[in-house]
């Protein structure tokens, strides 16, 4: 099975740990505050991100210990702050990139009380230890669940790590998540 990452890249193997669905690879282990459980939903080929095939030759402008250009195709902001995410499948913000928001919607609205993978692509990968913690919350700050990762995967050359959210009811939910000193922030609106 090839799971499909927001940079074009197709990764495959078998999941191991509770933040790991069912179709990706596990290179280790994820802790989580949340409660956890595989998907079997693969995230499918992009159609607002060129695939590595046909989009421009920009990998090799990254410098040693980054992955700009995992960054640069998509949608959202560069700067720091909080991203609509509206349709998006894959949305940038700041140094960091999540998705796939059109899968966690459709698994939401087919499943309400069902985890499903969300993965997050740093910019900056030159510390291999750094945790990434996602925080899931209502537009208010009330319900906030937090789960961690400390370890990332790899799809061709690219890392992100992978984690399991659930979201407890249908609204208007804020996904914020740190890894090192980078930071993201998605509005998404989950309907069922």
């Amino acid at each position: 099975m090839c799971v499909v990452l927001a940079t074009g890249a197709c990764t495959s193997g078998g999941g191991g740990d509770d933040a790991t669905p069912t179709g990706a690879p596990s290179s280790g282990t994820a802790t989580s505050t949340a409660s956890a459980s595989p998907s079997s939903a693969a995230p499918t080929t992009p159609d607002e991100i060129p695939s590595a095939a046909t989009a421009p030759p920009s990998e090799a402008a990254d410098r040693p210990g980054r992955q700009d250009s995992a960054l640069q195709r998509l949608p959202g902001s560069s700067k720091a702050g909080c991203v609509a995410v509206g349709s998006q499948r894959d949305v940038r913000s700041g140094e960091l990139a999540a998705g796939n928001f059109a899968d966690a919607r459709a698994a939401f609205k087919a499943s309400p009380t069902s985890a499903f993978p969300l993965y997050v692509i740093p910019a900056d990968v030159s510390d291999e230890k750094a945790t990434l913690s996602v925080t899931l919350a209502q537009r208010d700050g009330s319900g906030a669940v937090t789960v961690k990762s400390s370890t990332t995967e790899t799809a061709d050359r690219f890392k992100y790590h992978l984690v399991q959210l659930t979201v407890p009811s249908a609204g208007d939910w804020r996904i914020t998540a740190t890894s090192g000193s980078a930071k993201g922030c998605w509005d998404v609106t989950f309907a069922s």
